[in-house]
């Protein structure tokens, strides 16, 4: 018998969203009676982060037998927008359909729970959001440990109670720079339930190349289809890197980079190179334009960014009035000095120094200007302890509409973040940026990936930019702003504009989700230190037809 908030008579103790330190406690004081979370990770919105956190907690206590995700599904309603009951929605332009998705308020009732019908794993209309696919690797029933990765040793386990593992093919392959070095399916035997066994990956040791990466995916697939689902579908995977001899990126020498001619004014800082310029506003210490070939790359400055569009979750624990410091911390900035430098005749360095009021932080921008055309952005800021947390730390642009292609080398192919990234497979990926976000119901921060050794923006020919982390870059882009986001209630009304916002970012807070009415993301997955630093590499695409690994792999020596 199971009846929470009756656990005296219960067989079951159970209880509702209860956090993973209270979990701790209860394992800890050796309880007999088996403890179930009746409801817990509350999907609402862009939710369900820190979910393997909550699994690595069940599967350490054998008291634990799980919990009950709040909720499959949105109970939202199609409403047409012709319908006379409650206000009448205009709906942006580009917006196809003759209905959209109504939730509490918008059929005029005075009594409503507003957003909180939708808070499930999949839309009304059983369209997944992109939690669902972190609920599938975190609930698969395979695991894959490693033993010995350099011999290609691995532990297979079996954690079902009552299925063998027969019925499922193990798959292996060798990844490297997004292409398929090997490949095979191991012969495994029929695993009984909650057993293991230790295998050896037959691969031969890849040629190690400089800067180079090179992994290990194993995929437990169906043999035979089933009721459920066809030959051939996933049911588990996990991937490694493997540990190879790691070589040095081959370096650039500065001295054979083309000179700079750097023209200081008023006004502005310009930096010119053979068929490029660079230049940074003296009054914002924001880098203002970069053209290349007579291009302009760049829509809007390239400058800070600390906030993000309020999730469901950032919502219910008064995020935006918590930390409304940082939503236009940017904006209030005093710039004290600006100044330039020449390391080198192929080298010039713009630095940017500034500080909120009250010194509450003080920020270092600078901007490594090379004679090849590359320009490094490394931020840092040092924050007061008086102030709160940012939710984000980054810098944001816009680029014309036409560099409305993205693609990346990190987690996906869906969005991904700090707390909510485990079902995501490092790889390759590339799309329509309008496919790179996911349309929640009401809108909010979308669209983030994680752990990118790069990413690019390019239109349909290739041309564009690439963003190389240094040496990893989370963020994303957008075909709208992020006041679009943070203004607009429901998807239809989300406009579409003729930019791309785009945000690189070193990251920003979890999504969490322990629950959507006050729970803040886990204190790991918060930026609650007060220093901060990262940078990035951009480089200009100009052929369409550049190896994006190898750019993504410059370094520079002699400096």
């Amino acid at each position: 018998v199971h009846y929470e908030r009756y656990n005296d008579v219960a067989d079951v103790h159970s209880e509702m969203y209860w956090r993973i330190p209270q979990l701790l406690e209860y394992a800890a004081a050796e309880h007999e009676k088996p403890f179930m979370l009746c409801e817990y990770a509350h999907a609402m919105g862009n939710s369900v982060g820190n979910l393997q956190d909550y699994w690595d907690v069940f599967e350490s206590h054998p008291v634990f037998m799980g919990g009950c995700i709040w909720d499959f599904v949105d109970q939202a309603l199609r409403k047409r927008f012709d319908d006379p009951r409650g206000s009448r929605k205009t709906p942006a332009p580009h917006y196809k359909e003759n209905w959209f998705w109504a939730y509490g308020g918008d059929y005029g009732e005075r009594r409503h729970d507003d957003i909180f019908c939708c808070d499930g794993l999949f839309q009304a209309d059983r369209t997944p959001n992109p939690s669902a696919a972190e609920v599938k690797k975190v609930y698969q029933y395979i695991t894959f440990e490693p033993v010995d990765l350099r011999r290609g040793e691995l532990r297979i386990h079996n954690k079902h109670y009552f299925l063998d593992a027969g019925r499922l093919e193990m798959h292996w392959e060798i990844m490297s720079d997004g292409n398929l070095l090997e490949q095979g399916v191991l012969p495994v035997r029929a695993i009984p339930p909650g057993e293991s066994e230790t295998v050896a990956i037959p691969f031969t040791p890849p040629i190690v190349y400089p800067a180079t990466e090179y992994f290990i995916k194993l995929s437990a697939r169906l043999a035979e289809e089933e009721a459920w689902a066809p030959a051939g579908f996933e049911t588990a995977w996990e991937q490694f890197i493997l540990p190879v001899a790691s070589l040095p990126a081959v370096a650039t020498k500065v001295e054979t980079l083309p000179p700079l001619l750097v023209n200081e004014s008023a006004k502005d800082i310009v930096i010119s190179g053979k068929d490029f310029s660079v230049a940074v506003d003296k009054a914002t210490g924001d880098l203002i334009s970069w053209n290349v070939g007579k291009t302009e790359m760049l829509a809007s400055p390239l400058r800070p960014n600390f906030w993000r569009a309020p999730t469901d979750n950032d919502r219910g624990n008064n995020m935006p009035q918590r930390l409304e410091f940082w939503r236009d911390a940017p904006a209030r900035r005093r710039v004290n000095k600006v100044s330039v430098t020449r390391p080198a005749p192929g080298i010039a360095c713009v630095e940017a120094q500034s500080a909120l009021p009250e010194n509450l932080a003080v920020m270092l921008v600078a901007y490594t200007v090379y004679g090849n055309g590359d320009v490094t952005v490394a931020l840092s800021m040092q924050r007061d302890a008086s102030t709160p947390e940012p939710p984000r730390f980054g810098m944001q642009t816009a680029l014309p509409g036409k560099y409305n292609q993205m693609a990346w080398f990190g987690r996906g192919p869906h969005e991904t973040y700090w707390d909510r990234k485990t079902g995501g497979v490092v790889g390759l990926y590339r799309n329509a940026v309008e496919l790179c976000v996911h349309a929640y119901v009401r809108p909010q921060e979308n669209g983030n990936r994680t752990e990118m050794r790069w990413m690019a923006l390019t239109d349909e020919n290739g041309r564009g930019l690439l963003a190389s982390g240094m040496p990893r870059l989370c963020g994303g882009a957008w075909p709208y702003t992020q006041q679009d986001l943070e203004s607009a209630d429901h998807d239809c009304l989300l406009p579409r504009r003729d930019i791309v916002t785009v945000n690189f970012d070193h990251r920003q807070m979890g999504v969490g989700g322990d629950d959507s009415w006050g729970a803040l993301p886990m204190e790991k997955y918060r930026l609650t230190g007060t220093n901060f630093t990262y940078a990035f590499r951009l480089t200009a695409l100009t052929t369409g037809k550049e190896d994006l690994f190898e750019l993504s792999k410059r370094a520079y020596s002699g400096i």
